[in-house]
C-alpha cells in the first residue's frame, strides 16, 4: 500500500509548517509518504476542486498498486501495519479512513455527508472504475462528491483513524484551527 499525500508549499517553495507535522506523525507510525506537490494557486480551477483535481491527478499517477491518498492537514492516529489490515476486507470500495465529522443532508446519497480532512483508501481493484467515474463528474469538494456520487461504491469506517490539524484553508482562504 502506498501513501500519496497531496500538498503545496509557500511562496518562498518551503513546506507548510503543518506538513512538516503531518510528515513526522506519518514516519512515526511507520509510513513512508510520497509527496506530491501541487502549485500554490490554481486560478483556472474554481476553489472547491481543487483538491478533487488533485486526488484525482494522485489516482491517476499512481494507479497500480492500494493507495492511501491524503491531504496535507491529516494526522493518522494509526500505525500502517495495523491499517493494512483494516483496509483488507475493503477491495471493491473506496473506504474513507480519516475525515471530520458527519453531517445530515438529505441531498445527499445517504442521506449525510462526511466532511473535512481527508485520508481515503483506493484498492487497486477499485482505481480503474473511480478514474472513470471521477471524470465525468464535475469538480466539487471531494469529501462531498464521495458522499453523494450514485455511482460510486464507498464506506466510512464507524470512527475517524486521525484528525486534522491547524491549517491554512486554500478553499476558504483563512487558517483553520
Amino acid at each position: 500500500m502506498k501513501l500519496i499525500i497531496d500538498s503545496f508549499v509557500t511562496k518562498n517553495q518551503e513546506m507548510t509548517p503543518w506538513f512538516v507535522d503531518c510528515l513526522t506523525k506519518y514516519r512515526e507510525h511507520g509510513y513512508n509518504p510520497t509527496i506530491k506537490i501541487n502549485p500554490t494557486t490554481q486560478e483556472d480551477e474554481l476553489r472547491n476542486g481543487t483538491t478533487y483535481n488533485n486526488f484525482l491527478n494522485s489516482l491517476i499517477k499512481y494507479q497500480g498498486e492500494d493507495l492511501l491518498i491524503g491531504e496535507d492537514d491529516v494526522l493518522i492516529d494509526i500505525d500502517f501495519e495495523d491499517l493494512k489490515e483494516i483496509c483488507k476486507p475493503y477491495k471493491n470500495c473506496v473506504l474513507r479512513v480519516v475525515y471530520k465529522k458527519k453531517l445530515k443532508n438529505p441531498a445527499g446519497k445517504t442521506g449525510y455527508y462526511y466532511i473535512g480532512n481527508q485520508l481515503t483508501y483506493v484498492p487497486q481493484d477499485y482505481q480503474e472504475k473511480l478514474i472513470k467515474i471521477m471524470k465525468e463528474y464535475t469538480p466539487s469538494h471531494v469529501d462531498c462528491f464521495f458522499s453523494r456520487c450514485c455511482e460510486l461504491n464507498h464506506k466510512v469506517l464507524p470512527r475517524p483513524l486521525g484528525k486534522e490539524i491547524s491549517h491554512f484553508s486554500h478553499t476558504l482562504q483563512k487558517f483553520r484551527k
